[in-house]
């Protein structure tokens, strides 16, 4: 958790409260949960280090992958691509960090896979009994 300051005002910051950090020069526009945009002062690079768990996909982006809806590359030459975060917000992936994005978002989409597995297996319904559920294969990219 970390405490920043804003207009005078003391505002505490947690991981799970952050959807995306976008930057302009060295301020910061937070974009929280609850819908609330904040300007600060600070670079980039400064949340990075204070919230190891966000993710760079751009010199202007930093994300909490826990908030990626839907995410969208296309290889080739040029590859390019995109996300579209919980909030409706559109964020271009750098070329230089796509390779890692996809990476560390398709490991994030599996262990939601195998947490959603263990949740469901042995589920008891009064009317078709237990259900037994197999996700060997399945890859989403609608997180």
């Amino acid at each position: 958790m970390s405490t920043l300051h804003a207009a005078g005002v003391r505002h505490r910051l947690t991981l799970d409260d952050i959807v995306v950090i976008t930057a302009d020069i060295n301020y910061s526009f937070v974009h929280r949960v609850s819908g609330v945009t904040q300007l600060q002062s600070r670079t980039l690079k400064w949340y990075a280090d204070r919230f190891p768990g966000l993710l760079r996909i751009h010199k202007a982006s930093l994300i909490n992958t826990r908030h990626v809806h839907h995410y969208f590359i296309v290889g080739g030459k040029r590859p390019y691509g995109y996300l579209i975060m919980k909030n409706g917000m559109r964020l271009d992936i750098s070329r230089r960090n796509i390779s890692l994005v996809k990476q560390r978002l398709d490991e994030e989409s599996a262990k939601r896979d195998l947490l959603l597995a263990e949740a469901i297996k042995g589920i008891s319904c009064p009317i078709i009994g237990t259900m037994s559920l197999s996700v060997q294969g399945v890859g989403l990219h609608s997180m």
